[in-house]
């Protein structure tokens, strides 16, 4: 997932770490799809619609969300700790005019443990496990799974991926205490992010209330 590039993508210019060639219509039809997917799964709408506890591919559903514009450049949420490291090795490779390909490839280079505290690091801002929790039991989550607008309302929310690096990574020991804004867990650790002019309103207003910027 996220890998949205073309051949002629390899000679456009690289401009931020948030840059990504996925349609828009594309995306929103993705996570429709997997919404649809997962609100008839718990709620069993459909006769014979298989129970979410019945296919893992479902589940796995929360992945293809957070990576859905790219899983490291095309992320919407960088902290400026991995975005610096990112453009310094990008500036010392490949110059002042990367490609967007040279940003792409090497991202995904920089995610290698041999990188150690400081490899490219996509964080499930709200915990895998958690959102298998309340997917599998949806009678205990009824304000997040009772209807398909509730349901995309958390998923818009929560469901979001952010690049840190490895050492940051490790800093963010608190669980998820607030449902409602998951970016709560980093309050504890060095963690800032670069602002994203397309943030939604709601998705800046949890950053903005957990301290990140």
């Amino acid at each position: 997932m996220g890998n949205f590039r073309a051949s002629s993508q390899a000679i456009t210019g690289f401009k931020s770490v948030f840059q990504h060639f996925a349609d828009d219509i594309t995306v929103r039809r993705l996570k429709s799809t997997i919404l649809g997917v997962i609100h008839q799964s718990i709620n069993q709408i459909e006769h014979g619609y298989p129970q979410i506890s019945d296919t893992r591919n479902t589940i796995g559903a929360d992945h293809y969300r957070t990576e859905a514009t790219g899983k490291f450049v095309g992320c919407q949420f960088w902290s400026n700790e991995a975005k610096n490291f990112f453009n310094g090795v990008l500036t010392k490779r490949y110059g002042d005019k990367p490609t967007f390909n040279d940003a792409w490839n090497l991202a995904k280079e920089l995610s290698s443990t041999k990188y150690g505290r400081r490899a490219l690091n996509h964080e499930h801002v709200f915990p895998i496990m958690k959102l298998r929790e309340i997917l599998l039991n949806p009678s205990a989550f009824r304000h997040f799974t009772s209807s398909l607008a509730h349901l995309e309302k958390f998923f818009e929310r929560a469901v979001v991926g952010c690049v840190l690096l490895k050492g940051e990574h490790e800093e963010i020991h608190s669980s998820l205490e607030d449902s409602e804004n998951p970016w709560m867990r980093y309050q504890d650790s060095s963690i800032k992010l670069v602002p994203n002019p397309i943030w939604t309103d709601a998705q800046r207003k949890l950053v903005v209330d957990a301290n990140l910027l």
